[in-house]
């Protein structure tokens, strides 16, 4: 029966590779022929490009989402839904298939499939149309279960041959590469372009949402797309293993992809080793003192240590940069009652007395050149030595299922990690001979040259407050005007008045070995070494604020 409705043409393909087929042309075309068949007026055409229907990606991220909240406003009531098939509007299984049909159809939008079924709107659907739509709903949803089946297995065997031959997955190369016969080759163009990523990360100290900004600023378009960059993608680049020449396999766990073995080394590096590794320990840095690129000024040293004894809450920093005071965050809210404002300049000066000379290490005559260079050395042996105990790892396990020559070759593994690993010692004590370390009286006149320069250097105040964040446990502010520093493990406590001053300090550092090796806490532990290391060699000195006699004790 023809009508004269209008109607809305909805298509839709899992993967983009089949909209660059014929399957959008096929759609469309069929409903086309449809809707002159129907005596429909087609108003639009909307289309969803690698949208999963399986998984709802097509609602909850696609078009389809978007279409369903305009016929949830009513803006639609009489038109015509046309689709090639049920399969289209959803393979999610019958029930979720039965809502999604309901929905539409209670908000007065009639459905209609290149199948010829036919569901009016407002009506109840009749029970032949209700077994004809679960069969094909189910069927749908059995049939796009085994596609996803079908594709992990595929994936999983792929990801055993790129481990068990030493390649990378096909399809899975970075941008900058090309196959060229068996050899991966290096695109130069586009290789710069990720090099570059790298340089203004090791330059700045930015993370990806800001090295994406200064990207598209300069211009530069993302490799072949033309299109500009986005954080996710620089952020793919940063992370990854391919820029030093390695493929790391993945597969799925939980829903997130996790490394699936050792990585593999298959690509030409487009970056130096101690390039990659400077990144990756100042990304570590930033995230465990909660950076985010260069500010415009950081103005409290302390800043995510200062808590109110009284109540828990943050201290903030109120007033001018200069002239500024901490208070208790939950005193504005009037949730506690902690009304001391602490001077902030007062307290930095004092606390810098105090800490600055365990936070900062004393490798200012270090020789730097060749520190890089042995640190590029080292970079290359360690991953190497990775790969080698994976391979090795993976060698046993199929040794234990009865191959002798994968015993024969797991102990050639084994003993190539043991060379790697001997030749590492090797090049750690070159790279400490090449650091060199400060005697007591030079280590203190460079901290003295530090504070000298810390008000204005803002890259200085950054070093500052991330080595406080690795010794400082926490900065507590009481009602009566105490401020209470403790390092971490609280090996040091001091307590400071609201002007400054030193009230007490006590340490409780403990020397002994067979005590340390029993600690359940690494950080701590390694933590007492160093700073015991550090009072030892300069807190000594008549000039120093601590002595060490038969114990540790500040000195008055």
């Amino acid at each position: 029966m023809k009508t004269n409705a209008f109607s809305i043409q909805y298509g839709r393909v899992s993967d983009p590779s089949q909209a660059r087929g014929n399957s959008r042309t096929r759609q469309f075309g069929k409903m086309r022929d449809e809707a002159g068949l129907m005596g429909y007026d087609c108003q639009r055409e909307v289309f969803d490009d690698g949208r999963s229907g399986f998984h709802g990606h097509h609602i909850t991220k696609g078009r389809l989402g978007e279409l369903l909240q305009e016929i949830d406003s009513g803006a639609l009531i009489g038109w015509v839904l046309q689709i090639e098939n049920i399969d289209r509007l959803s393979r999610q299984g019958q029930t979720a298939t039965f809502a999604l049909v309901n929905r539409i159809l209670q908000a007065g939008v009639s459905i209609h499939t290149c199948d010829q079924d036919h569901l009016e709107a407002y009506q109840e659907i009749e029970l032949l149309d209700v077994m004809k739509l679960a069969v094909k709903a189910e069927a749908a949803n059995k049939e796009a279960k085994k596609r996803q089946d079908r594709a992990s297995s595929s994936w999983s065997i792929r990801r055993d041959h790129s481990k068990a031959d030493g390649r990378a997955i096909p399809g899975a190369k970075p941008a900058w590469v090309e196959r060229v016969g068996d050899e991966n080759k290096i695109v130069e163009r586009l290789a710069a372009q990720a090099r570059r990523i790298w340089e203004i990360a090791d330059e700045t100290g930015h993370g990806a949402h800001t090295i994406t900004r200064l990207l598209n600023l300069e211009g530069i378009p993302m490799f072949d797309t033309g299109k500009p960059w986005y954080a996710s993608r620089v952020d793919l680049i940063l992370s990854g293993m391919e820029v030093i020449g390695y493929h790391q396999p993945r597969r799925k766990d939980g829903g997130k992809w996790v490394p699936d073995g050792a990585p593999i080394k298959v690509y030409p590096p487009i970056i130096p080793h101690d390039l990659y590794k400077r990144v990756r320990d100042a990304a570590a840095t930033r995230l465990a003192t909660h950076g985010g690129g260069k500010s415009k000024r950081i103005a409290n040293l302390l800043s995510g240590l200062c808590r109110c004894e009284s109540c828990g809450r943050s201290m903030r920093i109120a007033g001018s940069n200069s002239r500024g005071y901490l208070m208790c965050s939950g005193r504005d809210r009037g949730i506690c009652d902690n009304a001391v404002a602490f001077p902030y300049r007062a307290l930095e000066s004092t606390v810098l007395d105090e800490v600055l000379p365990l936070a900062v290490d004393d490798d200012a005559f270090a020789n730097k050149s060749e520190v890089t260079r042995v640190n590029t050395i080292i970079a290359e042996r360690e991953t190497a030595h990775l790969v080698a105990l994976e391979k090795a790892k993976g060698l046993l396990n199929l040794a234990a299922r009865g191959s002798d020559m994968a015993v024969e070759m797991a102990l050639a593994a084994e003993a190539a990690a043991k060379r790697i690993a001997e030749n590492l010692r090797a090049l750690r004590k070159q790279r400490d001979a090449a650091m060199g370390r400060a005697n007591a009286a030079e280590h203190i006149a460079r901290l003295k040259d530090m504070r000298g320069r810390l008000r204005d250097d803002i890259d200085l105040r950054r070093k500052v407050l991330q080595a406080f964040n690795t010794v400082i446990q926490s900065v507590s502010f009481s009602s009566e005007g105490v401020t209470t520093l403790r390092l971490i493990g609280n090996i040091v406590t001091v307590k400071i008045g609201v002007t400054g001053s030193v009230l007490s300090g006590e340490a409780a550092l403990t020397l002994k070995e067979d005590e340390l090796a029993e600690h359940s806490d690494q950080k701590v532990v390694d933590l007492v070494r160093a700073v015991t290391h550090r009072f030892a060699k300069i807190y000594q000195r008549g000039d120093a604020n601590w002595k060490m006699d038969k114990g540790l004790h500040r000195q008055a």
